[in-house]
């Protein structure tokens, strides 16, 4: 669903998929709007999980770097949390130099990789919250008692 000019999210549960829409070449100005549509997106996501889909963007200058960082600080002030995918070899560089990937950034090969480890995640956390950490499947044995 196309929720503005660079920006469209998919909802999977309580995980939203951002797809960066983006054109060569981005001059300032929309620069400018991609920033205050993701940075706005992020402070109204609530404590949701985003995975921000880099497949369309070829390229990555440091502003929407800048972007992506505020995206995160805004998410995580909510209690979500911001993952990366996607991403083409250019713009995985722009952020390995940045020393932001698995310091500050989890990035995934794909989003749907990203989406299966989150919810590897969840159903493990969901597991600890109700004091069990396995599940049925794990003890076919006690499926029958």
């Amino acid at each position: 669903m196309r929720v503005s000019k660079h920006l469209d999210v998919d909802q999977y549960d309580d995980v939203n998929v951002v797809h960066l829409r983006t054109s060569e070449p981005m001059e300032h100005q929309r620069l400018t709007e991609l920033h205050t549509e993701l940075v706005g997106f992020a402070r109204n996501v609530g404590d949701n999980t985003v995975v921000l889909d880099f497949g369309d963007v070829e390229f990555c200058p440091t502003s929407i770097i800048n972007s992506v960082v505020t995206a995160q600080r805004e998410i995580r002030q909510s209690g979500g949390d911001l993952k990366l995918a996607g991403m083409a070899s250019p713009v995985h560089q722009a952020f390995q130099i940045l020393k932001l990937i698995g310091n500050v950034f989890e990035v995934y090969p794909t989003v749907e990789a990203a989406r299966e480890a989150l919810e590897s995640v969840n159903l493990h956390a969901d597991a600890e919250e109700d004091g069990n950490t396995s599940t049925d499947q794990d003890h076919p044995l006690d499926a029958g008692s």
